[in-house]
């Protein structure tokens, strides 16, 4: 509640509590990277919003190393690095890697399945393949018809 009412500090704050409180629980750590890498779009510092991206990645690692093959954390990791090279103009196929491996967890929810369709086709697009990328933003939409961020996607 705190990150959608746009206390990013908030977000944080509870999250590093919860992740404290429950050591062994992989979910509050992807909590907890979730809500640093919400934080960090509010940051005008690059070394600041660079603290909350390594902090971020501390935590994924945490949770895979709780479950190797936790869904959302490869989810999370995947997300980064394709957005890092869509970005920089790098290639993304090691992003698209962990969202393969991501897709393989069955509990992930719809939302999660409509995020690694819809990074899927970042990746597509951060290539040139306009077709594959709109591809991708439908399977999103298809999956989770609530998505927006794939719905702006097909918009522009």
């Amino acid at each position: 509640q705190r990150f959608e009412g746009g206390d990013s500090a908030g977000a944080v704050t509870l999250a590093e509590a919860a992740s404290a409180r429950f050591p062994d629980d992989p979910a509050a750590h992807v909590d907890l990277a979730r809500a640093l890498i919400a934080a960090s779009r509010g940051i005008a510092s690059v070394l600041e919003k660079g603290d909350c991206f390594q902090a971020a990645r501390a935590a994924l690692a945490k949770a895979l190393d709780l479950r190797p093959g936790y869904g959302p954390a490869l989810l999370q990791q995947g997300q980064f690095l394709v957005m890092m090279a869509f970005r920089n103009g790098d290639d993304p196929t090691a992003g698209e890697t962990l969202l393969n491996q991501a897709s393989a967890d069955p509990g992930l929810s719809a939302r999660e399945r409509a995020e690694i369709a819809f990074y899927r086709a970042i990746a597509a697009r951060t290539r040139g393949d306009e077709t594959g990328a709109r591809h991708g933003f439908s399977q999103a939409l298809s999956t989770d018809p609530s998505f927006k961020p794939a719905l702006l996607a097909q918009l522009g």
